[in-house]
């Protein structure tokens, strides 16, 4: 989900109104939808907060929900990822459901506690199953849960 960021060139923590693009996010974001935001580092990321990320497979800035931080185990179950043991969602509410070579990529982080965020949206799109782990330096602005 791709952003109109007009105001993060902003140097402090007051709030941003975003314009979210693009429709991986829906039900809980959807396309024309403005939210507002605060820069990374003003407040700590939670799980299920929305994060705002550089996002080098665009070169612009994403919108994906945090289902995981920094501290959380990951695990399997079949092509389900566990996540401290609760399945990862999709936006709609269903397990999300990973490709044997996404299950490749993270097979390397279920030993230890991750140190970056897994980010997902709707299967399919540029989120952590396609792009990876989004390490803490990359998040530029958060949308707290409700």
């Amino acid at each position: 989900m791709l952003l109109l960021i007009s105001l993060l060139s902003s140097i402090n923590c007051a709030e941003l109104e975003l314009t979210v693009k693009g429709s991986s996010m829906e039900p809980l974001l959807v396309s024309s939808q403005v939210v507002t935001a605060v820069r990374s580092g003003c407040i700590e990321v939670s799980r299920d907060d929305f994060v705002v990320f550089k996002n080098s497979a665009t070169a612009g800035f994403t919108i994906k929900r945090a289902v995981a931080i920094p501290g959380d185990s990951l695990s399997w179950e079949g092509s389900y990822l566990l996540i401290n043991g609760s399945p990862a969602l999709t936006p709609s509410g269903k397990n999300y459901s990973f490709t044997n070579r996404s299950k490749l990529f993270f097979k390397s982080y279920l030993d230890e506690p991750i140190t970056w965020f897994l980010v997902l949206g709707r299967p399919g799109s540029l989120d952590s199953a396609r792009i990876g782990p989004i390490p803490p330096s990359e998040i530029v602005a958060i949308i707290k849960s409700e």
